[in-house]
């Protein structure tokens, strides 16, 4: 009878079984590599916000440096200031000489950014200003003058809070108490720099439209903002704990960095804080810097890079269902293919096919219009022999050597590549790895992002190079300097400092325009770089004012020199329209390296100290100031 029982094929449930769990294997394989997609996309995703924040954070900190080095030469200079009306006040000297016609003059020459100073006497009435109209006007209760009274033993340079100065414009005071050789206050001294004027400093260095430069005292008080909405009315006061100016005291950092709101335009904003370190002057108060930027703009390359993983993660998702459905078809990837199809069209998205031989099997529009080359002249080709840098064509070999099946994880770097007309450009690629009905297929979808590096290295040098003379600016100065000085201890060489200051340079912009004061910086400039050597640094400090250091350079050649671009300038003219010419002068202080190794702020005050020697002296001139001991 068994013998007799026909043969019955193996159907319904038990055939369903054999036919589902493989399915349910693909299924659970498939969702596992779309979680395992999405930690490499998010993981991505994260590490490029990070890298373009902390490209953002470096740049903000670099212009809020600057900015701080502006601002730290403005204080420097009204201190300087200061203390010469100081000494005249002291010594009972400063009401006779104020009279004279020209006396106030040469403040304005040193201190361009004030709009006037004054002295009082011991009991605060006003004996001298450089405005008439001042004199005999009693401030004894006056903050101006009891604040620095109540603290007339203190070495410490007087800030004021930005109000209505003398009912003037809104200003910010800096004064000094005034201590007699018998140990007695004799009054105080100030200048005043209005806000405007700080506002215009720190306009100096924005690189952006879209930057924002913002001054602040240690309550809060609003000193300078560029730009300022149209019709600001306030508030004058930073207040809001959400503020950067808050965040930054809150941190107890020199320098801080965040995202915020800002409280004046209520826009997004990504920025950095600095305190400003005016050593060796003590203050009575700390001043901030905030240097931001708007969000939407610090992040755009990263928003760009998140619309290129979107693009991908749609092309893995597509991926991953043609191969459920599909299980008997499973290597073939001609869903993904399809979609990679589709994006060929796009104008922005490179996309590129490479076999493991190093042909090429997709070369869309995009491409076509980066490379130059034709679809017709690309396909077939060997992408190496086509585009390929010679120093990539070993790594590249290599990766597709290496090329498989588990290689569908996608795979992030840039390189750079060349076109037909020999230019080069710089790709960020996004690759991963299909199988159509040829094998497997390397798929890339790159970005140009050459444009992105150009920019990135103008900032770098921006932040280093004084755009009007073309010298490095201040702060690059000095780290070039400090280095230098480094060198000359550790060898026991000689070395020499220069400070050079155009003779009436305020003079040239009131007369002439600034335009013309910008050609005679130019010129003075070139000239320098004429006499001077290859090995020597020459820098701008700030306004009319210009370091050299000289390696390896003695006190009597240091004279050569300085008397070489003295000479030098003051035979050039700087030709100005309608047959116009302007003839400058250059004063310069001089100074050696001494026995006892220096730094460099204490080289630059020597040379500075020389520098106003030869402003008295006459100008015109170059001054030896003693080594440093």
């Amino acid at each position: 009878m068994d013998s007799q029982t026909p043969h019955v094929p193996k159907t319904g449930l038990a055939a369903g079984k054999r036919v589902r769990w493989p399915l349910l294997i693909e299924y659970i394989g498939s969702l596992l590599l779309l979680i395992g997609i999405g930690i490499v996309l998010v993981w991505g995703v994260w590490q490029q916000k990070r890298s373009i924040l902390a490209q953002s954070q470096q740049a903000q900190t670099t212009l809020a440096r600057i900015a701080e080095a502006q601002l730290v030469g403005t204080t420097r200079s009204a201190d300087h200031v200061l203390m010469e009306l100081a000494e005249l006040h002291a010594a009972g000297q400063l009401v006779g000489k104020a009279r004279e016609a020209d006396f106030w003059q040469e403040f304005w020459r040193e201190l361009p950014e004030s709009s006037f100073q004054f002295a009082t006497d011991a009991q605060g009435r006003i004996v001298a200003a450089s405005r008439s109209y001042l004199l005999g006007k009693e401030l004894d209760t006056h903050p101006l003058f009891s604040v620095p009274r109540a603290f007339q033993n203190s070495s410490r340079l007087f800030i004021s809070s930005p109000d209505q100065v003398l009912d003037d414009e809104r200003a910010i005071v800096l004064s000094r108490p005034v201590i007699s050789a018998q140990n007695e206050l004799r009054g105080v001294v100030a200048v005043v720099l209005p806000c405007a004027n700080l506002g215009r400093v720190l306009e100096n260095f924005r690189i952006s439209a879209t930057q924002t430069a913002t001054l602040i005292d240690e309550s809060g008080a609003l000193i300078a903002r560029v730009p300022l909405p149209t019709n600001y009315a306030g508030p004058l006061f930073i207040s809001s704990s959400d503020s950067m100016f808050m965040r930054h005291q809150r941190s107890g950092q020199q320098v801080s960095f965040s995202e915020f709101v800002s409280e004046i335009d209520g826009q997004e904003k990504i920025g950095a804080g600095l305190s400003v370190s005016t050593h060796p002057i003590q203050t009575n108060q700390s001043l901030t810097v905030v240097v931001s930027d708007l969000k939407e703009v610090v992040l755009a390359p990263w928003y760009h890079m998140l619309l290129v993983l979107w693009g991908y993660l749609v092309i893995a998702l597509i991926a991953i269902w043609f191969g459920v459905v599909s299980y008997q078809r499973r290597r073939d990837n001609e869903g993904a293919r399809a979609l990679i199809e589709a994006l060929l069209a796009n104008p922005k998205l490179i996309v590129l096919g490479i076999r493991t031989d190093g042909t090429i099997s997709l070369f869309n529009p995009a491409a076509v219009a980066l490379t130059g080359y034709a679809e017709s002249e690309a396909l077939g080709r060997d992408w190496l022999d086509l585009c390929a840098l010679p120093e990539d064509r070993e790594r590249v070999k290599t990766y597709l050597k290496q090329l498989g099946p588990s290689s569908s994880v996608p795979n992030e770097y840039a390189s750079s590549i060349r076109t037909r007309l020999g230019e080069i450009r710089a790709i960020a690629w996004r690759t991963s790895m299909i199988r159509d009905r040829k094998g497997l297929l390397l798929i890339g979808l790159g970005t140009d992002i050459t444009e992105f590096r150009l920019q990135t290295a103008e900032l770098e040098t921006q932040a280093q190079i004084d755009v009007l003379t073309g010298v490095p600016n201040r702060r690059h100065f000095l780290t070039l300097a400090n280095k230098a000085l480094s060198q000359a201890r550790r060898h026991g060489h000689a070395l020499s400092l220069l400070m050079l200051d155009i003779d009436h340079f305020k003079a040239v912009n009131d007369s002439y325009g600034h335009h013309a004061g910008d050609l005679v910086l130019q010129g003075f400039a070139r000239t320098c770089e004429q006499a001077l050597r290859t090995e020597d640094l020459l820098g701008r400090l700030g306004g009319e004012e210009f370091g050299v250091l000289l390696p390896e350079t003695g006190s009597a050649a240091a004279l050569v020199a300085a008397e070489r671009i003295r000479q030098g300038f003051a035979d050039i003219s700087v030709a100005l329209e309608e047959g116009r010419v302007i003839r400058c002068t250059v004063s310069i202080g001089a100074v050696t390296l001494g026995v006892n190794e220096p730094d460099c702020e204490t080289l630059l005050q020597l040379a500075d100290k020389a520098l106003y020697a030869a402003k008295r002296g006459g100008r015109n001139r170059v001054v030896m100031a003693e080594p440093a001991v």
